[in-house]
């Protein structure tokens, strides 16, 4: 645990550096837009996030051409750190005088309930990952990228060492190969802290202002329900602390730029002005995960909102500064620009093989459509535009089940007006643009978890606020976070093995690395994996590269060196894809 906390304040020291310049550039935007941060605490946040994006940024240009690691990164830098000193000294320390020049008097209760917050994240980042995807592939595309940056026709080893995230590009700069007990959970961990941070100063602003900003009550209630519900359920808070998914980073993006316009309705009137810094969040979450394109939706929403073609060109500007990188990459690694999506401007030998990567697209789609059933049954299923959402409703927990009722019925106010709004108008366009983007989700990837917490949770809990708010006593807050406290404390006592913390008090729960054979291909020695934990599949975790899941008699090397990737060839035979495991 010390060595993760070591390395979460060097990760919130550096991204906060990174942060300031962009701060800077935005002050004036982020004044007037009035939500970002309301306290310092949430100034720090909002840093953090903007350093995180700045880099993430940085690190999807360089990563086309060389490889990600630390030292790179420290040197860079540099750069902010002189800029801030030579240049702006005095404008960085009227940031933190205007913050700090309020009284911010925090209760007991408040400040051990983040404390506890805090500490809970912190033993499961030191705990071993159990998240399949980070023992899958997540490990092995950070290590590729730590060690030689973006290799041609990687989808070739595995198709899914072709799904890139900025995300993972951030956890590579971050890696430390000197420290050999290692678990890769150290960014997940720093962005849940903060993040945490940032939505529990949010909603404490609210509850500090219920007797002066007669929106506060919605908000108030709206902010402490994400609070309780990410804590409950084990994919937002508790699995990111605990793994390197990159869904997490996407969904509090999502619920940051959702909540800003939910503001604008009942603090604002309405009314938004163009904001670059709402720009940034939602073009690094699309970069985070492809799947978040459907914020585009939101955006084009915002445009015409706006009315002002200036406007649509700044933000075809910052798109494509965020979007051109990733599909590069995806070009690079894959032969598609858009994978997993097929769609191809050309055919470069180390494209993946067409049959395969509808074969791969087809897996994604059918893994989230028919959650929690067979695979087996899934591809001997005659699937129709609607024929498998009843095996869909069927598959998805009791809690998706409650989420999605609530945001469904969050489109009651199309007709029925609420309380305390001081838009209607604007607040039927939000709900039907979150309708839209649900609709989006629903019938492309509709995991209720990963992809599509974003939209639920904010229409779910938006109802919820409104519905109850006329009800509700402002009184029950703490009592609440006392239960939650109460509750967390011993659940940190059952993971903690009863406090035994002995293994994990210095250095996390090292990742596990299976051992492996090699397998000769062309002068390259390729090492396959051995089944490890009771895993149904061969898992590479960090094993050394290049790692590959199951033998495959087609993959070449495309020359001598890794960095020059792979390929296919011959081409595979119908058999071969047909029993490939993707």
């Amino acid at each position: 645990m010390l060595q993760q906390l070591f390395h979460i304040t060097i990760i919130s020291l550096i991204c906060v550096l990174w942060g300031i310049p962009m701060f800077l550039a935005l002050k004036i935007t982020i004044d007037k837009d009035d939500f970002w941060y309301r306290s310092p605490a949430g100034l720090l946040s909002f840093l953090f996030f903007l350093g995180c994006i700045t880099i993430s940024l940085i690190s999807s240009w360089v990563g086309l051409v060389a490889p990600l690691r630390f030292s790179y990164l420290l040197f860079g830098t540099v750069i902010p750190v002189s800029y801030l000193f030579l240049f702006r000294r005095k404008k960085v320390k009227q940031i933190f005088r205007d913050a700090f020049k309020n009284n911010f008097s925090y209760s007991a209760v408040h400040i051990s309930f983040l404390f506890l917050a805090v500490c809970l994240f912190l033993l499961l980042s030191s705990l071993a990952p159990v998240n399949g995807d980070t023992q899958i592939y997540h490990l092995q595309v950070i290590r590729w990228q730590h060690e030689y940056g973006t290799v041609p026709g990687i989808a070739n080893l595995y198709p899914r060492l072709g799904l890139n995230s900025n995300w993972l590009n951030l956890i590579s700069l971050f890696y430390w190969p000197s420290l050999t007990s290692e678990n890769f959970t150290y960014l997940n961990a720093t962005f849940v802290i903060w993040f945490f941070t940032w939505l529990f100063s949010t909603w404490r602003f609210h509850f500090r202002n219920l007797s002066i900003k007669k929106g506060s009550a919605v908000l108030s209630l709206f902010y402490f329900l994400l609070i309780l519900y990410g804590l409950f359920d084990w994919q937002l808070f508790r699995d990111a602390a605990n793994s390197t998914n990159f869904d997490f980073a996407v969904i509090a993006f999502l619920l940051m730029i959702f909540s800003y316009f939910i503001e604008g309705i009942f603090e604002r009137n309405g009314k938004t002005s163009l904001s670059p810094g709402l720009l940034l969040f939602a073009f690094a979450l699309i970069g985070f995960k492809f799947s978040g394109i459907f914020i585009i939706l939101l955006i084009v929403y915002y445009l015409f909102d706006q009315k002002r073609f200036l406007n649509w060109i700044l933000v075809g500007s910052i798109a494509c500064l965020f979007l051109i990188p990733v599909f590069i990459r995806n070009y690079i690694t894959s032969g598609y620009p858009f994978f997993p999506g097929t769609f191809a401007i050309a055919a470069p030998d180390w494209q993946l093989p067409g049959l395969m990567a509808e074969k791969f697209y087809r897996y994604i789609l059918l893994s989230n459509k028919f959650y929690n059933h067979r695979l087996s049954f899934a591809y001997n299923f005659h699937l129709t535009a609607f024929n498998w959402i009843p095996f869909w409703v069927h598959g998805i927990l009791l809690k998706h089940k409650v989420i999605l009722g609530l945001s469904l019925l969050s489109f009651v106010f199309l007709f029925v007006k609420p309380p305390l709004t001081t838009n209607r108008g604007k607040l039927r366009q939000l709900i039907v643009v979150l309708f839209l983007m649900i609709a989006a989700w629903f019938f492309s990837a509709p995991d209720p978890g990963r992809f599509g917490y974003g939209m639920l949770l904010t229409s779910a809990f938006l109802f919820v606020s409104l519905v109850l708010q006329p009800f509700f006593n402002p009184k029950i807050f703490n009592p609440v976070l006392v239960i939650t406290m109460l509750i967390m404390c011993y659940y940190i006592f059952e993971k903690s093995d009863r406090l035994s913390v002995s293994r994990y008090w210095a250095v996390p729960v090292p990742i596990v690395t299976p051992s492996y054979r090699a397998v000769k291909l062309d002068g390259l020695e390729l090492h396959l994996p051995n089944r490890i934990r009771d895993n149904s599949d061969y898992r590479c975790y960090f094993t050394p590269l290049p790692c590959i899941t199951q033998e495959n008699p087609y993959l070449r090397p495309r020359g001598e060196s890794l960095k020059q990737g792979f390929r296919m060839q011959p081409h595979p035979d119908s058999n071969f894809i047909l029993n490939y495991n993707y």
